[in-house]
């Protein structure tokens, strides 16, 4: 790899809604470590430090991967009866009589 001598800029495939329009995005390598992105066209820059870039894709894999698997249990606790039909599973003692009790009403 090479090191990170003079700043390198670079326009992404992404685009952003900035002043009224559809712009691409800018990205720009700074040395010793920041990242600043622009939409092109656009003087206003944001400046990132590599190590807030890395952190902040962790955290958002962390949390895609958190609804992924939240997603996944809540599908595993949904019944569904032979034709198909959501039917949801109710409670011990939640608006029905349970079997081998007497109600007294």
């Amino acid at each position: 790899m090479i090191n990170l001598t003079k700043p390198v800029r670079r326009i992404s495939s992404g685009a952003v809604r900035e002043a009224g329009k559809i712009r691409e995005v800018v990205i720009i390598l700074r040395p010793p470590n920041v990242i600043g992105f622009r939409a092109k066209g656009c003087r206003k820059e944001y400046q990132l430090t590599a190590e807030v870039c890395y952190l902040m894709a962790v955290k958002a894999d962390v949390a895609a991967q958190k609804r992924e698997k939240q997603a996944k249990k809540k599908r595993a606790n949904t019944h569904t009866n032979v034709l198909g039909v959501y039917r949801p599973t109710l409670k011990r003692g939640t608006n029905c009589t349970t079997p081998g009790r007497q109600n007294d009403t």
